[in-house]
């Protein structure tokens, strides 16, 4: 026998619900197929973002407009495990990247990939070492200083001198090209990843 459903309900299922959602969604989200990785499935951001930083479709596989960071863009997707991993690529040597955010989706064999550009910036700072050229150490002392920790605090967790957490910080102010918290703060902001 059948019902005829409730007034208001919706007549759509949760993976439909999901791709409307994604469909919206302001970042480029895009599914990749495990194996190639080849595209499945982009949202119009994903359209857009590769379209506008010259990245285009060969067959359903992305290929950069830098060719040069091809593969190590194809080994970061290779690496995507359960947990999400980054990647950042420079556009320009001025600053702005794409931040890449990849992870498999259960075991559907499927990837999930999102893509931040500079014009919709993201709210975590990954890998924000390798986009700047950072030392692991500076990189551990910047994000300690982005997460609102004073520099005799990192010096004690990390068992290092109050000078040597002041020489990272000369250093990495000298990298990002600023003058002060402030500055090196808004700067690092324009990478932020949810």
């Amino acid at each position: 026998m059948y019902e005829a459903p409730m007034p208001g309900t919706l007549q759509t299922t949760p993976a439909e619900l999901a791709i409307v959602c994604i469909e919206s969604w302001p970042h480029a989200t895009l599914f990749l197929e495990s194996a190639e990785p080849a595209v499945f499935w982009m949202n119009p951001a994903a359209e857009k973002c590769l379209r506008d930083w010259g990245a285009t479709l060969a067959g359903r596989r992305i290929q950069l407009a830098q060719r040069e960071r091809q593969k190590a863009f194809e080994d970061f997707l290779s690496r995507a495990t359960s947990e999400v991993s980054s990647w950042v690529m420079d556009l320009s040597g001025d600053g702005r990247a794409l931040v890449f955010r990849c992870r498999l989706i259960g075991e559907t064999g499927f990837r999930l990939l999102t893509v931040f550009h500079p014009e919709n910036p993201p709210t975590s700072v990954p890998d924000v070492g390798a986009l700047f050229g950072l030392t692991p150490s500076e990189t551990r002392i910047l994000e300690g200083i982005v997460d609102g920790r004073r520099a005799d605090d990192l010096a004690e967790s990390l068992g290092v001198s109050i000078e040597t957490v002041r020489t990272h910080i000369r250093r990495f102010y000298n990298k990002l090209g600023v003058n002060s918290r402030e500055q090196m703060i808004a700067k690092v902001s324009a990478y932020r990843v949810p």
